[in-house]
């Protein structure tokens, strides 16, 4: 994972916060949620719930998002409140909400959605197939030039470039055969898109990339042992 500034519309985000403890005494977390100004996700029970802090000590916990497509182009993500208190306090005595402002990021929204299907590992001289689906997520007709890049790890059987229509909010399927030459944690190759539309043609690579897997591990080949009966 990395740190960014901007977010695709319609694209799940990872929200990650760390809480560190400067107090000189123990603390303890006694719940968490997040207040999001804007996300269709439903958020789940607090990842550190009865977590123990020491001086030093950290605790983080992760939350999935999605950015709604009536966001305004800068989005205030929201607030994020924890509850604690000593550890060594009774129950009796009243807790401690902390509220900490949630970063505010820009927003863009994708023409287009692409997942790749692809099973979680393959074999040395082994065949496997990938299925890649290319959503048009506009309310127009979209063309895309499709090309696959060579790769020295990988023979495939499929269409190497090809040109298409993609009707509004309509999926196309691409599927292709691959056959892994060397094992290891093996770069796949590189599915290239150019849109005939100039308005977003400058970051559409990109975009592709982001969305797609870009490695899958490759077992080597069995070796098997032959003894005479």
């Amino acid at each position: 994972m990395k740190p960014v500034d901007e977010v695709w519309v319609q694209e799940p985000v990872l929200l990650l916060v760390e809480i560190e403890s400067t107090s000189p005494w123990s603390l303890v977390l006694i719940s968490s949620r997040f207040e999001l100004n804007a996300s269709n996700s439903e958020q789940g029970s607090s990842q550190i719930e009865g977590v123990v802090l020491n001086s030093g000590d950290a605790a983080s916990e992760c939350h999935s998002c999605v950015v709604p497509v009536a966001s305004d182009p800068m989005l205030h993500l929201g607030v994020y409140h924890v509850v604690w208190r000593r550890n060594s306090a009774s129950k009796m005595i009243p807790v401690v909400e902390t509220s900490v402002a949630l970063p505010t990021v820009s927003t863009i929204k994708q023409p287009v959605c692409l997942t790749l299907d692809l099973p979680a590992h393959g074999w040395v001289r082994t065949p496997l197939t990938i299925v890649y689906h290319v959503l048009n997520r506009l309310s127009q007709v979209q063309e895309f030039d499709f090309c696959m890049d060579s790769s020295d790890s990988f023979m495939f059987a499929g269409h190497k470039q090809a040109h298409y229509k993609i009707l509004p909010l309509s999926k196309l399927t691409l599927s292709y055969n691959l056959y892994p030459l060397v094992s290891g944690y093996v770069c796949l190759p590189k599915l290239r898109l150019v849109t005939h539309d100039s308005s977003y043609d400058s970051y559409i690579d990109e975009l592709v990339q982001t969305m797609l897997p870009s490695h899958i591990f490759i077992m080597p080949q069995s070796k098997h042992l032959w003894t005479d009966s």
